[in-house]
């Protein structure tokens, strides 16, 4: 039974809790299922809180409610109770670096004499089918 609970947290963080237009509405619903558990399966920790707590971490939406204050109550607690878990952290001390380096292109860019953005010339005809 646990496993299925867990496949449903895994698709929920995939899909509902991913897309602004349902973000919500997702929202409520983990609400809802954290108001009387400390972890959304079982309990102890699961794949299915890191889950959601990598997809709440990530998300800018989530991040702005918490910067004002306006998040979910049940949620709220249970996602600063996580994080001050050793392990989350980590985690999250990494997170924040790798989202603020960037890399540079890299690769071999020749300039083209003529070209216009937003323009294809086709050098070669395509070949005849059939």
């Amino acid at each position: 039974m646990e496993h299925t609970e867990i496949d449903h947290w895994l698709e929920f963080s995939a899909t509902k809790l991913s897309t602004c237009n349902s973000f919500d509405s997702a929202i409520s619903e983990l609400n809802h299922s954290l108001s009387l558990r400390t972890y959304l399966v079982g309990n102890s920790l699961s794949l299915a809180d890191l889950c959601v707590w990598a997809t709440l971490k990530g998300n800018n939406t989530w991040q702005e409610q918490l910067k004002q204050n306006k998040t979910l109550v049940h949620v709220k607690r249970w996602y600063g109770f996580l994080e001050a878990q050793h392990a989350f952290q980590s985690v999250g001390s990494k997170w924040n670096v790798t989202a603020t380096e960037k890399k540079q292109d890299v690769g071999k860019f020749v300039e083209l004499p003529g070209a216009e953005m937003g323009k294809v010339i086709v050098r070669f005809p395509p070949e005849a089918s059939g």
